[in-house]
């Protein structure tokens, strides 16, 4: 039995890892990353707001971006409905990577609608 309770309890013990929502990824695309803790973020307040936009999918939000001091620390895409000039896209899932309002297979001729990530460089200010 004491053998049985001390090889439960060391992982009962050890600390838990904090929860980190949105971790950003790297894509080489000119934006520096931060862990959120670095840049004074609160990654606990962070997954609430995760948890609280995943779990309200009528609102129709497409990104939540985070970036503090310069750096990119939170990023986190949904699915949603969106349109490109009133016509219907339909649900689409957004990406870091894509370009927000640019479904697969659309004429790339259309007009470019950045994501959140992609919206503005990171060398510009917010008040451009």
């Amino acid at each position: 039995m004491a053998l049985r309770a001390l090889v439960a309890s060391p992982v009962s013990m050890l600390a838990e890892e904090p929860k980190v929502c949105g971790a950003p990824v790297a894509l080489n695309d000119g934006w520096s990353l931060a862990a959120q803790a670095e840049v004074g973020l609160d990654a606990a307040r962070l997954c609430e707001l995760d948890s609280f936009v995943a779990q309200w999918p009528d609102a129709n939000i497409h990104a939540v971006v985070v970036v503090r001091n310069g750096k990119l620390a939170m990023e986190r895409y949904f699915s949603g409905e969106d349109e490109r000039w009133g016509d219907k896209l339909g649900r689409v899932t957004y990406g870091p990577e894509g370009k927000h309002g640019q479904a697969a297979g659309q004429d790339e001729a259309a007009p470019p609608q950045a994501n959140a990530r992609h919206d503005r460089s990171p060398c510009e200010s917010a008040a451009d």
